[in-house]
């Protein structure tokens, strides 16, 4: 058995509605009956495009972000975890609980 802690992961939600334009993600959660549209852009619309629709850990995320902008993964690591949670409270994303 591993001593290695398992991460949760982080997904996209089912519901959602996507469409690009330009430089700009924009977003619906569609199942939320108070849903508002939430546009992205930046390292915001960079962070949405690693969350796929099967499932990555945080962790995961923070490393291909770190290797491609040189700022390195712990630094990077609060930021996300905050900004993820904020999608998850506009139920963008669902986290799925390690077993």
């Amino acid at each position: 058995m591993s001593d290695a802690r398992r991460e949760a992961t982080v997904r996209r939600a089912p519901s959602v509605a996507e469409t690009p334009r330009d430089e700009t993600v924009f977003l619906l959660a569609m199942d939320n009956a108070l849903c508002v549209p939430v546009a992205l852009a930046g390292s915001a619309a960079a962070i949405w495009q690693l969350i796929p629709t099967m499932g990555t850990t945080l962790t995961h995320i923070a490393e291909v972000l770190s290797s491609e902008s040189g700022v390195a993964t712990v630094e990077i690591t609060a930021h996300l975890r905050d900004f993820v949670t904020s999608l998850a409270s506009q139920g963008l994303v669902l986290f799925d609980a390690v077993d």
